[in-house]
């Protein structure tokens, strides 16, 4: 994760709102983790990976643009493909957001999906 930019340090806190921040950071962990790049339709995904992790009204509101979204014909099937894996892989994970990443760095990124229980949503390469 730290070959994709990521600092483990932005984890580490001792403030009270210690689970908004990692909500908050956590984001581009759920990218990482669920394999979604950052084009609209990765945003898709990972909003329907996210809010069957942790039910939030961010991820609700970015979901309500998906109509709208269905209109164009490039994005029809790849949007729908992305949020039934989102949907069916949020259910399958451990929580991620309670997953402690910041001990974790070190690992390959298939050891921790494995640990998380999505491993068999990606083909591992060797």
């Amino acid at each position: 994760m730290i070959s994709l930019g990521l600092d483990p340090q932005a984890f580490v806190t001792t403030e009270d709102n210690w689970l908004d921040q990692r909500a908050a950071i956590g984001h581009d962990i759920f990218h990482v983790i669920a394999g979604y790049d950052a084009s609209p339709v990765g945003e898709f995904g990972v909003a329907a990976f996210t809010l069957v992790q942790y039910r939030d009204l961010l991820n609700v509101f970015v979901l309500s643009f998906v109509p709208i979204s269905l209109t164009n014909p490039l994005w029809t099937f790849p949007l729908l493909r992305a949020l039934v894996r989102g949907f069916r892989m949020g259910r399958a994970s451990k929580p991620v957001v309670a997953y402690a990443v910041e001990d974790n760095w070190a690992k390959p990124l298939w050891a921790v999906r494995q640990e998380l229980g999505i491993a068999n949503y990606f083909a591992r390469r060797k």
